[in-house]
């Protein structure tokens, strides 16, 4: 692994658990065991560190979340899939929350790439969603998958603050409503951990 990926591995390991402005740039130079000059070689500044951590999250969490639906029959269990990922998720050890969420709720909307980025993992999760959602219910595939983003939210928010451990089987719940009746045979996703 390079200077530069130890860096991100280790900011974003420390930033989910922390929060991004209780851990300071030499706490990541300690934790990941470079020097300051190499820190500062890779990233000018911490914003500039942050953006590239959220990237880094984007990435991991889209690719297990395909994963993860891809191994589900197609249709209302890929759906279904979404949330299996998700409750997962939610019960991981060390869940404090969506990265994102989190990153503009500390630096606010207006911190340029950081709130730019997050709105980016929003879109491009919604943007995942109607792809699945095109399989099932091709007409109304757009605003099922803006409904199914917030549900996904709602329930990070809830299993957040609230502790709750049924968030995301509760968020199924209310949007399995919204989809037509189940194909036989529709099947379900394998037992995988998403950690």
């Amino acid at each position: 692994m390079g200077k530069k990926q130890l860096i991100i591995d280790t900011a974003l390991e420390l930033f989910e658990e922390r929060g991004y402005r209780a851990v300071g740039i030499d706490r990541i130079i300690v934790e990941s065991g470079i020097a300051k000059m190499t820190m500062y070689n890779h990233f000018r500044s911490k914003d500039e560190l942050v953006v590239a951590v959220l990237r880094e999250r984007d990435r991991r969490t889209r690719a297990s979340l395909a994963e993860f639906v891809g191994r589900a029959r197609r249709g209302r269990a890929q759906v279904r899939a979404i949330f299996q990922w998700l409750d997962q998720r939610l019960k991981c050890d060390g869940f404090n929350g969506c990265m994102f969420v989190n990153a503009v709720s500390e630096y606010g909307i207006g911190s340029g790439d950081i709130a730019l980025v997050a709105a980016e993992h929003k879109a491009s999760m919604q943007a995942y969603f109607e792809t699945v959602l095109m399989k099932t219910v091709p007409e109304g595939a757009n605003a099922l998958a803006r409904q199914l983003m917030m549900l996904v939210d709602g329930a990070t928010v809830s299993a957040q603050v609230s502790r709750r451990s049924d968030s995301a089987d509760l968020a199924w719940e209310i949007f399995s409503r919204l989809l037509p009746e189940p194909s036989p045979g529709s099947g379900n996703a394998a037992d995988r951990r998403t950690c």
